[in-house]
């Protein structure tokens, strides 16, 4: 690829897909809240869920995390 076609593809409009038809299947996410760290057990579970999501999921959402409480 030169520099032209990169450059093309790099300032190319995105276009949004259309839903799909298609029946999916939707894994339920685990929410890891990260306000129970300092509570205690917290950093046990914490682990026990992510280690669970990571193995049978593959993801996860993160909840109050200290990013957050800064804003």
């Amino acid at each position: 690829m030169n520099v032209r076609q990169r450059k093309e593809m790099s300032t190319s409009k995105y276009q949004q897909t259309l839903p799909s038809s298609t029946n999916l299947k939707y894994a339920e996410l685990t929410n890891l809240d990260l306000s129970t760290f300092d509570q205690p057990g917290g950093k046990q579970r914490l682990v026990a869920q992510l280690k669970d999501s990571i193995e049978s999921v593959g993801f996860f959402h993160v909840t109050n995390s200290a990013s957050a409480r800064k804003k």
